[in-house]
């Protein structure tokens, strides 16, 4: 089975579409630039989102070659998480004490933060 946790994706375009992102990156016309600066990022953004999600060990890769999610991907579906909230609660149940229902809520506080669903209020 092959880990995709050490792997890095390649970001290498095949020659033609290398030549073709030249041509366009040196266009002189000003407006046509600005949706030439957003080609490459979206071009390799679902690498960098495979890369996170097997890290993170939400996704795994079957015997076969196929992928799938993992028991824990699963579970982040089903209680309707972003990965990286999924990702940080595990984190901090594995790894932060929490001894008081205070506690809890200011742990549980932080990820909501993190994801900016909470304006600049203190806790």
């Amino acid at each position: 089975m092959k880990n995709f946790v050490n792997d890095k994706f390649s970001f290498e375009f095949c020659d033609h579409i290398t030549a073709f992102l030249l041509y366009l990156i040196q266009l002189p016309d000003v407006n046509f630039q600005k949706y030439v600066d957003s080609i490459i990022p979206k071009s390799v953004k679902n690498q960098y989102i495979l890369n996170y999600l097997f890290e993170k060990g939400l996704l795994i890769q079957n015997d076969d070659g196929t992928i799938k999610s993992s028991q824990f991907g699963k579970l982040i579906i089903r209680l309707y998480l972003y990965p990286v909230s999924g990702v940080m609660i595990r984190y901090k149940l594995e790894n932060v004490e929490i001894n008081t229902f205070k506690e809890l809520i200011k742990e549980a506080y932080d990820i909501l933060k993190a994801e900016f669903r909470v304006r600049d209020h203190k806790l």
